[in-house]
């Protein structure tokens, strides 16, 4: 097939998580289809450009600077994220400039906020990195009294505008069960298939001989609000219940954003802020355990796949292992929620290496059989096979 992804940045590694996900993909399709991509890119996302010309057909970019709005906000659907940052007529033209010049048997939206990029006529695909309207609705219960109406209205303008976009893909692509139950209990009619978000095994693997330095390690991007949030909630609300019962204990926080976006927890006791590695491999296996103390957001999140196939023992709340259901029935996992239970964890494990150990043999084991990117690509793949076989078949055999 000839699949046209667009994207709101570039598939690169090295930043995000979503990047990697869709780096990951598309590198696995590229070996059965020709792939085309539009994206928006800044500078620092074209300084790896590199990483995905080698797979795609064809490559165009609209650099961000040209995209920012700041007109007010006319009456539409539009969420204001989207008109803002996401709405500018120079990535329509760049599509048709692609669908004008190639035949495009498929086409894939990634993440909502190019959701109303979608040219009509195409069979689609919309993968649903975060739900917004549910992370809105996240960040408003943990918000002040003075932000919440806010949010309200953002929750309310997201759920509008999914109500009216999604029935427009002839498939929808959700990280977890656990957010496509959510948009089934809304629009039940929707056809929406589970490609979880996975990692690279034969690049994160086990390190046995790493000396392990940290008690405890968060890897993130710390400009994305639900990890910087993770962060100073686990700083302020959990660290100082572990160092109670044992004085020494230490978190590291790593990856891009940490050391701007986390500089006030410089000097907190216990707190060691690392910022962006080029390998992040070593700070994984260094931690004892990997915690995700999140509070807000939606989607999955990769950083727990990666810990998994570097068998290391993790401890998360609720929210941070949706999608994690497998590893949660093999005992692969600690979930916690509230800052004294998974303190309680956290100590639990600290205090018993085989355990810990074993927790990490049996992560590593359940990730090699279902979580490696290879495995989830030919799900993606029977996915996008199976919507242009019916669009096909809806239109009489052909466009």
């Amino acid at each position: 097939m000839n699949i046209l992804f667009i994207t709101p940045y570039l598939p690169v590694t090295g930043l995000h998580a979503g990047g990697v996900r869709m780096h990951a993909l598309i590198r696995e399709l590229s070996r059965r289809h020709r792939i085309f991509l539009v994206s928006v890119a800044d500078d620092e996302h074209l300084a790896r450009i590199d990483q995905v010309r080698p797979l795609c057909a064809e490559v165009r970019t609209v650099p961000t600077a040209l995209i920012y709005r700041r007109l007010p906000v006319p009456p539409t659907l539009l969420p204001d994220l989207i008109w803002f940052e996401w709405s500018c007529p120079l990535v329509r033209e760049e599509i048709r400039r692609v669908l004008a010049r190639r035949a495009i048997d498929l086409v894939a939206v990634e993440y909502e906020v190019m959701a109303h990029f979608l040219p009509r006529g195409y069979p689609s695909v919309l993968t649903v990195h975060e739900l917004q309207s549910f992370r809105a609705a996240s960040v408003r219960r943990h918000a002040g009294d003075r932000r919440r109406a806010r949010l309200l209205r953002e929750e309310i303008t997201w759920r509008r505008f999914e109500d009216v976009t999604f029935g427009r893909f002839g498939r929808l692509i959700s990280l977890t069960p656990e957010e496509r139950e959510t948009i089934l209990r809304r629009q039940p009619w929707l056809r929406i298939d589970v490609v979880p978000t996975g990692a690279d095994g034969s690049y994160f693997r086990p390190l046995p001989d790493a000396a392990e330095e940290d008690d405890c390690v968060f890897i993130g991007s710390f400009g994305h609000l639900p990890n910087a949030d993770a962060a100073r909630h686990f700083c302020r609300e959990i660290l100082p219940l572990v160092r109670r019962d044992r004085p020494g204990a230490a978190v590291a926080f790593v990856g891009n954003g940490a050391d701007r976006e986390l500089d006030d927890l410089r000097g907190v006791p216990g707190v060691r802020v690392v910022g962006r590695v080029d390998d992040i491999r070593p700070s994984i296996a260094r931690g004892r355990i990997f915690v995700n103390p999140v509070r807000l957001g939606g989607g999955m999140r990769g950083k727990l796949q990666e810990a998994f196939a570097m068998g290391r023992a993790v401890v998360t709340t609720s929210l941070g292992a949706h999608g994690m259901e497998e590893y949660r029935r093999g005992g692969c996992v600690r979930v916690a929620d509230g800052p004294a239970d998974f303190a309680r964890a956290v100590l639990e494990l600290l205090g018993d290496d085989g355990a810990r150990r074993e927790m990490g043999r049996r992560a590593r084991r359940l990730f090699e059989g279902r979580y490696d990117w290879r495995i989830l690509a030919g799900g993606l793949d029977r996915t996008l096979e199976a919507v242009r076989e019916e669009w096909a078949c809806a239109r009489g055999g052909g466009r």
